[in-house]
């Protein structure tokens, strides 16, 4: 028998997918792109983020962050920023194309929710949401 882990796991998995489906579509969106890579632009389109920062985010390694970093900024898709008041600091954003590709990816996360949500009444809806940001809250 399945638990009930097995199957949250099962059901947060395909819905990440299709969440990265519907960016997809987008002629914005790269292909070969990871969940990692997602994770990473949607971050940054929130606020620019030192490496560290980003790393513990997504519960990366600095090498492994750096060598993701190094990837998107060769693709042009973000960018090292010096802070003004102090320029050893460096600070990862989006570059042109990032904030391109940032807006697909929230624009299809919408349009899945939307779908998704469809499939509930309005009160399983309202449950949904709020246990999900149960779920997600710091």
């Amino acid at each position: 028998m399945v638990s009930r882990k097995e199957r949250l796991a099962f059901c947060f998995g395909m819905i990440g997918k299709e969440f990265k489906k519907s960016a997809c579509g987008s002629e914005d969106f790269p292909k070969n792109f990871s969940i990692k890579d997602v994770a990473v632009i949607t971050l940054l389109g929130e606020v620019p983020m030192m490496m560290s920062e980003l790393a513990d985010e997504l519960s990366l390694t600095p090498g492994t962050m750096t060598t993701k970093v190094d990837n998107l900024i060769k693709k042009k898709i973000v960018e090292r920023a010096f802070d003004k008041e102090d320029r050893r600091k460096v600070f990862i954003q989006l570059a042109k194309k990032g904030e391109k590709i940032c807006e697909a990816i929230m624009k299809g996360q919408l349009e899945m929710s939307g779908k998704l949500l469809k499939k509930l009444t309005t009160e399983e809806q309202e449950i949904y949401v709020t246990l999900t940001e149960k779920l997600v809250s710091k």
